[in-house]
């Protein structure tokens, strides 16, 4: 059975291409335009990993974080970050509210995030 990928994102050309991109390498993915959704998509869906945009309208990234990880069936969902924020100050504050990785959009090549993904859930159960 295919790992289940939720997508977070505000902007939609990159929720299809990632959504795309995902659906490619076996995973079954969906997708939410801001994070009120996402959280809710969260509790109906189960993904086993979380693709988070931190700048997003509605709930932001950290607030997803924050509300995913202090609840207990969502806390063990691993979350990768893919920011357009710089690292530094930003990606200290996503892995210290939970985030297991950080990538910027504009340094990251869609092989990375599918790395990425592996070495946290893998591809197939």
């Amino acid at each position: 059975m295919a790992k289940k990928v939720l997508i977070i994102e505000d902007e939609e050309s990159l929720r299809h291409m990632f959504a795309s991109m995902l659906k490619t390498n076996g995973f079954e993915v969906e997708t939410a335009e801001n994070g009120e959704l996402g959280f809710k998509k969260v509790k109906q869906w189960d993904p086993d990993l979380i693709l988070l945009d931190l700048l997003m309208p509605v709930m932001d990234g950290y607030d997803v974080l924050k509300r995913l990880k202090s609840e207990d069936e969502g806390g063990h969902i691993p979350v990768i970050v893919l920011t357009s924020l710089s690292r530094g100050e930003e990606e200290r504050k996503a892995k210290l509210l939970g985030a297991d990785d950080f990538l910027r959009k504009d340094d990251v090549h869609l092989q990375d995030i599918i790395d990425k993904i592996g070495k946290l859930i893998g591809k197939k159960e």
